[in-house]
């Protein structure tokens, strides 16, 4: 079983979901494609370690569940070793570079960046603001430890979000000042 199988029967512990769910909530800290998730969730269905029902609606979407003997095999997966994260960022490969990129370039660079950090800030700030709102600002109400993984994933990428912003303004400005470019717009 590969690291996205494991993770996958990681977040059935949280609640029942369809692949499609699973992939919004990997999206948190996992870039995975339907492509993959739905053979995994096949594969973990032969194995015994989900179960799924199918839902009445037009295309009858199955909602998997992790069994007991998907939560022992996840049990043994987590007092393994836990691999080194893999970090891929084509933005900081071209930035690496920022010395023959045109002025405009960079902006734009920044511009894109920034964008895309502030809408994720948004969402995942949306999504903690749901989570406070379901269990309490606290985490105490009912229901709350099944919760807690999830909260504390959105936390962390809502705090990357916001320093990932605030880095940015740092590196443009570091940029403006460094290169002494004149023709910036603000």
């Amino acid at each position: 079983m590969n690291s996205l199988g494991y993770t996958l029967l990681s977040m059935l512990v949280r609640k029942p979901c369809s692949g499609y769910e699973l992939k919004g909530y990997l999206e948190l800290f996992w870039q995975a494609h339907h492509s993959q998730i739905y053979p995994l969730l096949n594969k973990l269905e032969k194995l015994g370690y989900v179960v799924y029902i199918s839902e009445n609606d037009p295309i009858h979407k199955k909602i998997y569940s992790i069994t007991d003997e998907g939560k022992e095999f996840l049990q043994e997966w987590i007092q393994g070793k836990t691999a080194k994260p893999i970090t891929r960022d084509e933005f900081l490969g071209k930035l690496y570079a920022i010395s023959i990129i045109d002025p405009k370039r960079v902006e734009e660079l920044f511009q894109e960046r920034q964008a895309y950090f502030q809408k994720l800030a948004t969402i995942h700030k949306k999504t903690l603001d749901e989570i406070d709102e379901q269990f309490g600002a606290d985490l105490t109400g009912e229901g709350w430890e099944s919760s807690f993984g999830r909260y504390l994933i959105c936390k962390r990428r809502y705090d990357m979000d916001l320093a990932e912003l605030e880095w940015c303004q740092w590196a443009n400005d570091q940029y403006r000042q460094k290169f002494n470019n004149k023709n910036f717009s603000n």
